[in-house]
């Protein structure tokens, strides 16, 4: 084949490269798995190249990570003996994209190191924690070098991948939408700074403004700018301001970009002006939700849950772009 030819993975192709590369890379060690392709759901609009995933439902003790299935007398601990029979492990790559077949071997590999920090019965802390930071460094040796294991893949890895052109045309449609759809408040501080959020939420909006203006932080809020402008929205992009859509959150403005936006049309609000959203009542929740970006980890009887079909690791290409 020749070198830079782009090809579409298959369930063949797949199992033939993991007994190749398992052989080669892991010393044999990793045991059965199930192969496929992935076109739709999570990920499948260029958001992921590969998923390494679990067939059933598991727990993991919150300390010692050994992960076990519950039953009604006793729990059923998992280990590499029987982790193919009970788990029913997977690995999944992208149907969507086009790539080199090196390209698409680095993928396979990075989802078989996620499989190997599983296989023993112990749940990492992290998808790309120090276990699969190990194996990955164990495959470099084992290749002399020649293969890399990434979290992610480079933005120079991504050229040999190419996205369907209906998936590519889809998600610019979705970041035009999105961009059209999002508002940017600045909060001028008395101190000089500029905090900059950015929302599609007009309830979200209205709040933030009554906060910052007759409300909790108005003692340290000089002025509120807001705009709408999609170029402004894409200069902040660039800039590396970007908003998930599901999450809230301020930046603090770094001086040089506040020069880059402030020749922007903004809508000026301080104290002459009364607040757009005068007629919000807040409460003390109303505001801990506003002021506050807290991630919680869920701990129920001293496990964490793992389900079944969750992807368990996701090679993310547009995140080290910053376009996720």
């Amino acid at each position: 084949m020749e070198e830079n030819v782009k090809i579409k993975p298959t369930v063949e192709w797949i199992a033939e490269k993991y007994e190749e590369m398992n052989s080669w890379l892991f010393g044999g060690r990793l045991g059965r798995c199930n192969f496929g392709l992935f076109t739709t759901g999570k990920g499948s609009e260029g958001g992921a190249l590969g998923k390494f995933r679990l067939g059933v439902s598991c727990k993991a003790e919150t300390y010692s990570r050994r992960m076990y299935i519950p039953s009604y007398t006793e729990r059923i601990y998992i280990h590499s003996n029987n982790f193919y029979d009970l788990m029913k492990p997977s690995i999944l790559l992208n149907g969507n994209y086009s790539a080199t077949e090196e390209a698409w071997l680095n993928t396979l590999i990075h989802e078989m190191c996620h499989y190997y920090t599983y296989m023993n019965g112990r749940a990492p802390k992290q998808g790309h924690g120090p276990e699969f930071r190990s194996i990955a460094s164990y495959v470099a040796a084992n290749s002399n070098g020649t293969i890399t294991i990434e979290r992610l893949a480079s933005a120079e890895e991504m050229k040999n991948f190419e996205l369907d052109d209906f998936y590519k045309e889809k998600r610019e449609r979705r970041k035009t939408n999105k961009i059209n759809r999002l508002q940017c408040i600045i909060i001028e501080t008395e101190s000089g700074e500029h905090e900059l959020t950015l929302t599609s939420n007009d309830d979200l909006v209205k709040k933030i403004i009554e906060v910052n203006s007759n409300g909790y932080w108005s003692n340290k809020c000089k002025k509120i700018l807001w705009a709408s402008d999609p170029d402004l929205i894409k200069t902040l992009y660039n800039l590396g301001y970007k908003s998930s859509m599901r999450t809230y959150r301020y930046w603090t403005m770094k001086a040089w970009d506040w020069d880059k936006v402030k020749s922007f049309n903004f809508a000026i609000i301080n104290e002459k002006t009364p607040a757009m959203a005068s007629s919000v009542q807040l409460n003390e929740n109303d505001i801990k939700s506003i002021v506050e970006n807290v991630l919680l980890e869920l701990i129920n009887n001293d496990t964490i849950e793992i389900k079944a079909g969750f992807p368990l690791s996701e090679l993310s290409p547009f995140e080290a772009e910053g376009l996720a």
